[in-house]
């Protein structure tokens, strides 16, 4: 059993259960569903497929994780890129993985 499919089956359950907290902020398993599937509609639309690799430079957080599973959903491999590398860690990283997209926390843009 794949990992997106433990997600759906919870989403199919207890769609209403905590699927993470963080402080203040909460996501619904339901919501983790809805918000991974339009994510990956999305990099599907922009050519992300099955075997593709996907950049993720996020902290911890709910957002973190749709984009991890909006990959694994298109069948996409994820490349975790440490929030702390330099310009020049993180162009080696997504380069030699050979990432078809980068995606990274807003909090994370540097000038």
């Amino acid at each position: 059993m794949h990992f997106t499919e433990l997600i759906e089956r919870e989403t199919y359950w207890c769609p209403d259960d905590w699927a993470f907290v963080q402080g203040q902020r909460k996501l619904r398993f339901i919501d983790l569903d809805v918000r991974s599937n339009r994510l990956a509609n999305a990099f599907n639309e922009i050519g992300v497929k099955r075997g593709d690799r996907v950049g993720i430079m996020a902290h911890n957080c709910p957002e973190y994780f749709e984009v991890l599973f909006a990959a694994w959903k298109l069948g996409a491999a994820t490349v975790n890129v440490n929030f702390r590398f330099l310009g020049r860690e993180v162009e080696y990283l997504l380069n030699n993985s050979e990432a078809s997209l980068f995606v990274f926390g807003e909090n994370l843009r540097r000038p």
